[in-house]
């Protein structure tokens, strides 16, 4: 007899394939998965359709349009991988999944393109302290986490595609 642990990876497996999504979102499917309570609430729960982050006003928003035109692709690139729109990732709210899409492009741009932080920033409207941290928790998870880095990975061969075309 299998046990609930078996039976949740497979009825996840199964609907990755019939929906044909990549192995990098697995693990967000297995995420919320676990953070059902029991197999009794995961039965008989529905669970709500998931809309894409929008909002209506944010206090600060960065200025998109300022932004060169290699770095509003890599933005977009940026939200394409975490599944946010650009109005979100524009805005100064800290979801995980904002901040994850932000703290790729900073890390790509100050190391990899080597911008200097003062400019990173200003394309962000943040301090360059801020800059030098996102930066530094981009490296820890890049040594911590294994799926973190097939992400990250992926995202950096497509961008260099786009600062190559420049």
């Amino acid at each position: 007899m299998k046990n609930i642990h078996t039976y949740t990876l497979e009825i996840i497996d199964t609907v990755m394939e019939a929906a044909n999504v990549e192995d990098i979102y697995r693990h967000k499917i297995l995420k919320h998965v676990y953070n059902l309570k029991s197999y009794k609430d995961f039965k008989h729960r529905e669970l709500p359709e998931r809309k894409p982050m929008t909002f209506k006003k944010p206090a600060v928003k960065l200025v998109f349009h300022t932004v060169p035109n290699h770095v509003q692709k890599i933005m977009l690139l940026s939200c394409e991988k975490n599944d946010i729109d650009i109005d979100a990732f524009c805005s100064n709210r800290r979801f995980p999944e904002i901040l994850e899409a932000q703290r790729m492009v900073i890390f790509f741009l100050h190391k990899h393109v080597n911008y200097n932080s003062v400019k990173v920033a200003r394309w962000f409207m943040k301090d360059h302290s801020t800059i030098l941290n996102a930066c530094r928790v981009h490296e820890a998870r890049m040594e911590t986490e294994k799926l973190y880095q097939i992400i990250y990975k992926n995202f950096s061969q497509e961008a260099m595609k786009i600062i190559d075309e420049v």
